[in-house]
């Protein structure tokens, strides 16, 4: 067997690689999978060596097993949507949030034979409820009935897929539950070591809470036990600053553990030999408090198997090590490389690998470090491009500046203080140490706010990602030989940045936001960006201990990650229709992550209160607003032209901007939330208006879209942007029955998800195109 692993050294990369794509071939079939999967096997036989192909089919075979039963499994909770009556839902302790009167809970479900992980959300009824929750320490069974509900999947392009994003964690359904008959702790077997370890993962949470003050908590809950959930506001502002990683277990956080148990142990007399099993036990329980997560798991793994080859004189190279650890990685958990924190840390260790030699040539300390961090920032490009959209040049110089605050004083002063709180009652330290972090986290919050330079990529195509991704293996293999043409390299990678002027094709986008408004018109080659409202929640006012913390607003789901995915940082003009909430709620929410030049509204609708108040604080940020009144024609790309309000109004249905444009031969009505009266009078002012796309006003509400008024215009197809299971009932069938017998095409965004038309100054307006298939 030794000799065995000893003719595989530094090769394991091309068996592991081979597994890992049948892995995302088999999970998520798509171009970029089967491409991946082709060019693995290419490789592997292309190395002739027969042990190198032979691990690599055992490798892949191993895998296949695990595969199809998790394959198989799926499409049996796929299928298993619906109510259930008193079943037992076991509870994981560690997965018990509290947000206001929402509990949300994770764990098992017993229903119909089939026992399946799911979400649960429940709706607390009083505040005594809330509290008893908030203190639950144990793994605890539950009676309950409620229903079981496919989560949503991605409904807006590039947009956030809720319903992948929980199949990655095995959960497949969503289950809302109407009530708890029952409910007891259940004591978990001792044997049950990840069970035991969750329950004193969550002990040592709360005991952060009860003894410890806010500012402490949630650093010692983020840095020593990966816990992020309790301060959504914080994670957000380091994410913006490109350091999110440095508040993320991962290597760092892994390596001061281990060397602190290292010196620990060696101190107390254990030996260097009986230390090697005791660091596999040690990191067991460590990836255990630490909520198993993806970073902590690949660095221990990566650790690990490290003290294995030397123990055993294996010879194993460091990219040995590392192919080993993403194989052993996808056996724990095949979806490793679809989440976000995988694609991560699996790819930024592997270029570490490789860029580590040559800047060790660099002589100054500081110089190397500082190159280190600036060129590990500028490969996660493509990955960008292809997630979050949005990079970061300040990451760069925070990392270069926090790391060794982070080594050197941060982590340790952390471990000292709450390793010491068992000891001591009171400690002098602590409320120094709690004013300290306040005072640093009011520095990153203001860099946040004063951080405006960012790169917002835009989404790239799947060809551009592979030639970005072929670019950086060039210049990481040029590096150590020839670092003038790396350079050079890395200057096309910045190029590759700017695809959105060269490639992007002009959209007329009609958002899913749910129950509300909202259209982005964006020019080819990213020129100019035009939203027409916003979308928005109306909030209704609580009790205090209902209140929910750090809610996100609806357009941070929506309008946001579209607009970043199609590049746009700054908006040119941005139309309010009217002041209804569903339609400019989150005006304020998108002004806080892509600047606004202008804002244009109906006169009038500036007498709304809400509406007012969110003009003076978008002022304070430049921006510039302008009343409009039917008759007036907008200095635009687009020509577009103002219809309606003729009269300054108050803000109302009727008083909705009504705008008319013409795109590559298309033409284009957007009502707002125009009602039968405003119709009236926009046929008689414009009796022979061509439409072609009609923006359906008031969401399909019956008030809206009169006979007469479709009969006039004409439409051939209809947008109706409205929620899923709205309690308006929108759209109503008397809406429908008159679009649909006078022959207009009606799309809807609760079944559809985004409908939108793409062009350029070279092809035609496009076919109309969705997200979604419909009902």
């Amino acid at each position: 067997m030794r000799t065995h692993l000893l003719e595989l050294s530094n090769v394991w990369i091309f068996p592991t690689a081979f597994a890992v794509a049948v892995n995302c071939l088999i999970l998520h079939m798509n171009s970029i999978t089967v491409i991946f999967c082709l060019f693995t096997l290419i490789r592997l036989l292309r190395t002739g060596n027969r042990r190198v192909i032979t691990s690599g089919f055992l490798f892949s075979f191993f895998l296949l097993p695990f595969l199809l039963t998790l394959y198989l499994r799926e499409e049996q909770e796929v299928e298993s949507s619906g109510p259930i009556s008193e079943a037992k839902l076991q509870i994981q302790a560690d997965k018990i949030h509290v947000n206001g009167d929402v509990l949300q809970l994770e764990g098992t479900v017993h229903s119909n034979g089939l026992k399946q992980r799911v979400r649960a959300f429940y709706q607390l009824s009083t505040e005594q409820e809330q509290q008893e929750w908030k203190h639950r320490d144990s793994t605890l069974m539950a009676v309950i009935s409620g229903t079981l509900d496919r989560p949503l999947p991605r409904t807006n392009l590039n947009g956030f897929d809720y319903r992948e994003t929980l199949s990655i964690k095995r959960i497949n359904q969503i289950l809302t539950i109407e009530k708890i008959h029952k409910l007891k702790p259940e004591n978990s077997p001792l044997y049950d070591i990840p069970a035991q370890l969750t329950l004193i993962r969550k002990r040592l949470l709360l005991y952060c809470e009860q003894r410890f003050s806010d500012t402490t908590v949630t650093y010692s809950q983020i840095l020593l036990f990966g816990e992020r959930s309790n301060d959504a506001e914080l994670t957000d502002t380091f994410n913006h600053l490109g350091i999110l990683h440095l508040f993320s277990l991962s290597g760092m956080h892994v390596l001061f553990f281990l060397q602190l148990f290292r010196f620990t142990a060696l101190r107390l007399g254990v030996s260097l030999e009986q230390y090697f099993w005791l660091q596999l036990l040690i990191s067991f329980a460590f990836a255990g408090l630490t909520g198993f997560s993806i970073s902590v798991l690949r660095a221990l793994l990566q650790n690990n198997l490290s003290a294995v080859g030397r123990k055993f004189q294996l010879t194993w190279s460091p990219l040995d090590v590392w192919s080993l650890t993403i194989f052993f990685a996808i056996v724990l958990d095949p979806y490793t490389l679809f989440s976000l924190a995988g694609q991560y840390s699996y790819f930024l260790s592997f270029f570490i690998m490789f860029i580590r030699p040559p800047l060790n040539r660099i002589h100054q300390p500081i110089v190397q470090t500082f190159c280190f961090s600036a060129v590990l920032s500028l490969l996660t490009l493509p990955l960008v491009a292809v997630t979050t959209h949005e990079w970061q040049p300040i990451g760069i110089f925070l990392t270069f500046l926090l790391v060794p605050f982070f080594e050197k004083i941060l982590l340790p002063a952390l471990t000292i203080i709450f390793i010491s709180s068992f000891l001591i009652y009171t400690s002098p330290i602590e409320p120094l140490f709690e004013y300290a972090l306040r005072y640093l986290t009011s520095c990153f919050h203001f860099l946040g706010e004063v951080n405006h330079f960012s790169v917002v990529t835009g989404q790239i195509p799947v060809w551009l990602f592979l030639a970005e991704l072929l670019l950086i293996f060039l210049i990481v293999n040029d590096l150590a030989v020839n670092w003038k043409r790396s350079v050079l390299l890395l200057g096309f990678l910045l190029l590759f940045a700017g695809q959105k002027y060269v490639l992007q094709l002009g959209i007329v986008a009609y958002i899913d936001v749910g129950q509300g408004d909202s259209i982005l018109i964006q020019a080819p080659f990213h020129q100019e960006a035009i939203l027409i409202d916003t979308g928005g929640k109306l909030m209704f006012s609580k009790e205090e201990w209902k209140v929910r913390q750090n809610q996100k607003s609806n357009a941070e789901y929506t309008v946001i990650p579209f607009l970043k995915s199609r590049g746009i940082k700054k908006l040119d003009k941005v139309f309010i229709t009217h002041s209804d909430t569903d339609h400019m709620g989150d005006l304020l929410s998108i002004s806080e992550k892509i600047f606004i030049t202008a804002v244009y509204f109906p006169e009038g609708a500036e007498l709304d209160s809400q509406f007012r108040a969110v003009i003076q604080q978008l002022s304070e940020k430049g921006t510039s607003f302008y009343r409009l009144l039917a008759g007036q024609k907008i200095d635009s790309f687009f020509q577009l032209n103002v219809l309606a309000p003729s009269t300054a109004g108050k803000g109302e249905n009727n008083d909705s901007l009504v705008l008319h444009t013409e795109i590559a031969a298309a033409h284009f009505l957007f009502t707002g939330d125009l009602e039968a009266e405003g119709e009236a009078e926009l046929v008689r002012k414009y009796p022979k208006l061509p439409v072609d796309i009609l923006k359906v006003g008031h969401h399909g509400s019956r008030t809206s879209s009169s006979k007469t008024f479709i009969e006039t215009v004409e439409p051939t197809q209809a947008i109706i942007s409205c929620g899923r299971n709205n309690r308006f009932g929108h759209p109503h069938e008397d809406t429908i029955q008159t679009l649909e017998e006078n022959d207009v095409e009606i799309f809807r965004t609760d079944q559809e998800g985004m409908i939108y038309y793409e062009w350029s100054p070279f092809l035609p307006i496009s076919d109309v195109k969705t997200i979604l298939d419909s009902d």
